[in-house]
């Protein structure tokens, strides 16, 4: 660390931490727990528990040391800027997994489904005359091309008044999100702090609508990652952006804790910019994959 974090030139490094070891740790007991869990794993419940523990207990103590390093003024201009181009790259890659996602959800529905169906060409036909005659292309689709292998759900997802609530809350967070940033901006703290906390309050209900969501996919429809190309995309799908969203609650979190404590000045708001940009992301995506799934 240079002996004046000011400098022209220097450049700020942590000390020593502990932090990424039980990161590892814990997305290792996440991604085994994940595989015991689809296994009928006995210890796969147990293993998901801690290793979500470990990550949030991780995230939050990070987090905590981050910003008393920032309140010390240990950052200057240069780190600042690395800050902005570290979130720039996470939304990035964010965006490249849900384009491969959504991007193979289509290319099912639009290109493979038809093809097994014999619906294109003589070719595609004879293939599907031979091996699955009975194939039909529907969406969703609850007849696999090999049912006795792969049973498929009982039926697909509903575009009801669940989904629509679920969605208009989410745009909900997005308004008083908007909302925060004006009161940050025009430095009116009841505003972005009241903002902030029903923001926080709205993501926190999504993530409960969407958890209640894919428990009864899973239940009463069958939808599970073993159901075939529909359930397997549509789940896995909804597990990721889950994740995602549990990482916004945590990071919104700090946030809060933050703009009631007063740490907010626009010398130093980097803090809700970052996490507007991933939430304004995450809004675009959701609604991108409401009207693919729905």
């Amino acid at each position: 660390m240079m002996s004046h974090p000011h400098e022209p030139g220097s450049y700020y490094v942590p000390q020593y931490s502990w932090w990424p070891i039980l990161a590892a740790v814990g997305l290792f007991l996440l991604g085994l727990g994940s595989i015991e869990y689809f296994n009928d794993g006995t210890l796969g419940p147990k293993l998901l528990i801690s290793g979500v523990s470990i990550l949030s207990l991780v995230m939050i103590c990070w987090l905590t040391a981050v910003v008393q390093e920032s309140r010390e003024g240990l950052y200057d201009t240069q780190m600042h800027r690395t800050f902005r181009w570290g979130m720039v790259w996470f939304i990035f890659t964010d965006i490249m997994l849900f384009v491969g996602l959504l991007g193979a959800l289509w290319y099912y529905r639009i290109f493979t489904f038809s093809q097994l169906a014999g619906s294109h060409h003589a070719f595609e036909s004879l293939t599907h005359y031979i091996l699955w005659p009975d194939f039909r292309s529907d969406w969703p689709l609850l007849v696999n091309p090999n049912p006795s292998q792969f049973s498929g759900p009982e039926q697909g997802l509903v575009f009801g008044w669940k989904s629509i609530i679920t969605t208009l809350v989410m745009l909900g967070s997005g308004s008083t999100l908007v909302l925060a940033n004006l009161g940050f901006r025009t430095q009116r703290k009841a505003l972005l702090n009241t903002s902030l906390i029903a923001t926080f309050l709205l993501i926190s209900l999504f993530f409960i609508l969407k958890i209640d969501a894919i428990a009864i996919a899973m239940h009463q429809f069958g939808i599970t990652l073993g159901s075939g190309i529909y359930g397997s995309i549509v789940m896995f799908l909804f597990v990721i952006y889950l994740i995602q969203v549990f990482v916004a609650i945590i990071l919104l979190g700090v946030v809060v804790v933050r703009g009631l404590l007063g740490h907010f000045s626009i010398q130093d708001d980097f803090s809700i910019r970052a996490f507007s940009w991933f939430w304004y992301f995450m809004i675009v995506t959701w609604l991108v994959i409401f009207f693919s799934v729905y």
